[in-house]
């Protein structure tokens, strides 16, 4: 039996129409990413223990499709 795939919210578009990184804040600011393919590929950058995961844009929202165990601490990793 597979594990139970669940969406963790990673990115919203900011009050001035560009996407942020919510998980982690310093890695898309001030550089003004309008485009969500370019969001997803900054996280995957930013992020390599979110670059397997496949990702969902849902409007004004990007989630990663992550598993059941899988633990997301942005104040571990970004500082």
């Amino acid at each position: 039996m597979g594990s139970v795939m669940r969406k963790e919210l990673v990115s919203v578009i900011d009050l001035h129409g560009y996407w942020s990184n919510i998980l982690c804040v310093s890695c898309s600011e001030g550089k003004q990413i309008s485009s969500s393919d370019d969001m997803i590929e900054n996280i995957r950058e930013c992020q390599p223990e979110l670059a397997h995961f496949d990702f969902i844009v849902e409007g004004e929202e990007i989630y990663a499709m992550v598993d059941e165990v899988t633990q997301i601490n942005p104040g571990d990793k970004c500082k």
